[in-house]
């Protein structure tokens, strides 16, 4: 997973770099501050959604082998889908295309501990 968000961090600066060469600083500062309020933000969601998921995981006796790889893996779709988009709105559709060939790669990986466990069971059947 840390493999992922590195691969989109990487494409996002490389993104974000190619077209600074022709805005002015009073455009970036804005994008800059824009960034920050909107970061801030869905960190304090991401806080909140945490604790509901510790709450739901109290409640219903889930295993937190099962659930862990569930929420991993939409984090990486959401972070694949957000940042892929704008390495493409930014002009750059290659790093785009890497970042959901990453994305997707990453978030098999992160499930294959539940793919198994289907395989365990699927045996026990048989």
């Amino acid at each position: 997973m840390e493999d992922f968000f590195r691969i989109a961090a990487l494409c996002l600066v490389a993104a974000a770099l190619a077209p600074l060469l022709q805005t002015s600083r009073i455009r970036l500062t804005l994008a800059i501050a824009v960034v920050a309020v909107v970061t801030s933000r869905l960190l304090l969601s991401a806080t909140e959604l945490a604790v509901f998921f510790s709450e739901v995981l109290a409640l219903t006796g889930i295993a937190r082998e099962v659930f862990t790889p569930l929420l991993k893996t939409l984090a990486i779709a959401c972070t694949a889908k957000l940042t892929g988009s704008l390495c493409r709105d930014a002009g750059e559709s290659a790093l785009g295309a890497l970042v959901d060939m990453a994305g997707a790669v990453c978030a098999v990986l992160v499930a294959l501990p539940l793919l198994r466990a289907v395989l365990e069971l699927m045996r026990s059947w048989l």
